[in-house]
C-alpha cells in the first residue's frame, strides 16, 4: 500500500516540477523585455534631456545676440523699432533760454542737436527718457524742465506722426570739460528702454 501511493504521488511531483520550471523560465523571458524596454525608457528620457539643453544653449545664444547693442557714429542714422535717430551736432553752453526766460548750467550744457524720424504706423511722443549721455563710464539724463528754455528746439513733449521728422536740441548738465573721449549716446524706443541702440559722439 504503500509502495502504491509512493509510485502514484511521483507523476503528481514531477507535474509540480515541471510547472515550476516552465513558471521560471516564463518569468526570465518576461524580465528581459521590461529591463530592454528601461533601457529603451533610459535612452529616451537622455535624449529628450540633450534636446531640452540644446533648445536652453540655443536660446540664451540669440538673447545673448538680441542684447548687443548697435552702434553709430555721429551724423549716421540709427534705426531702433522703427524709430530713427541722428545726432548732427555737439555744442556747450553756459545757459539756454533768452533775455527774459533762461537757466544757468550748475555746470555747463551740452547741447545735443538731435533728429528723429517716425517710421512707425502710429504717433509718437517723445521723451527725455529717451535719450542718455554716457560719458567716462557716467550716466547722464537730460532735465525735462529745460525743454522751456529751448523754445522751438525743444523735442521733448512733441508728438511725431508716421512719415514724419522732428529735429531740436536734447540739454545735459554736465560737468564743464567733461571728457567725450568715449561718450555715446544711448536712445530708446520707449520710456522703459527695452530696445536701446547708441551713437558714438567721442571728441
Amino acid at each position: 500500500m504503500k509502495k502504491v501511493f509512493k509510485f502514484g504521488c511521483f507523476p503528481i511531483i514531477i507535474l509540480i516540477v515541471l510547472i515550476a520550471i516552465i513558471g521560471a523560465i516564463v518569468g526570465g523571458d518576461d524580465s528581459e523585455p521590461s529591463s530592454a524596454n528601461a533601457d529603451s525608457k533610459t535612452e529616451e528620457t537622455n535624449e529628450t534631456d540633450s534636446e531640452a539643453n540644446d533648445d536652453e544653449d540655443s536660446n540664451e545664444t540669440e538673447q545673448a545676440e538680441e542684447e548687443v547693442e548697435e552702434t553709430v557714429k555721429m551724423g549716421e542714422p540709427l534705426d531702433v523699432n522703427e524709430i530713427i535717430f541722428t545726432v548732427s551736432d555737439i555744442t556747450t553752453a553756459d545757459t539756454i533760454g533768452n533775455d527774459f526766460i533762461n537757466e544757468t548750467a550748475k555746470g555747463e550744457f551740452l547741447l545735443v542737436s538731435v533728429s528723429v524720424e517716425n517710421s512707425r504706423t502710429e504717433k509718437l511722443s517723445m521723451s527725455s527718457n529717451y535719450f542718455k549721455l554716457i560719458a567716462g563710464g557716467a550716466t547722464y539724463e537730460s532735465d525735462v524742465s529745460y525743454s522751456i528754455y529751448l523754445e522751438d528746439d525743444s523735442i521733448i513733449y512733441e508728438d511725431i506722426n508716421p512719415g514724419l521728422t522732428l529735429s531740436g536740441v536734447v540739454p545735459f548738465d554736465v560737468p564743464p570739460g567733461l571728457d567725450l573721449s568715449d561718450a555715446v549716446i544711448q536712445v530708446q524706443t520707449g520710456v522703459f528702454g527695452t530696445e536701446t541702440g547708441e551713437i558714438d559722439i567721442a571728441q
